[in-house]
């Protein structure tokens, strides 16, 4: 598998950390963690409420978040190693 620019556009997305609501945007870092696993740490929802106070509100029957996701290093460079390709 090769990364897409939407891939490397919801990398550069998420960068430092970001709460994923859209189906899109879920499956397509699930496909950046099967390219490479040190790209993204998935933070599962049990865990999310620490880094997003609104997440720890919700009961359940309100619509909830897929994970949490944050940019590793070896993401970072890889998007730079692209941009510098350019």
């Amino acid at each position: 598998m090769k990364l897409t620019q939407e891939h490397i556009e919801i990398m550069k997305d998420i960068g430092k950390g970001a709460t994923i609501w859209g189906y899109k945007e879920a499956k397509l870092l699930r496909e950046v963690q099967g390219f490479d696993p040190a790209f993204i740490k998935i933070v599962p929802l049990d865990e999310l409420g620490k880094y997003d106070p609104s997440v720890k509100e919700l009961t359940g029957a309100e619509r909830l978040p897929y994970f949490g996701a944050v940019l590793m290093p070896d993401g970072f460079a890889y998007i730079e190693r692209g941009e510098a390709a350019e």
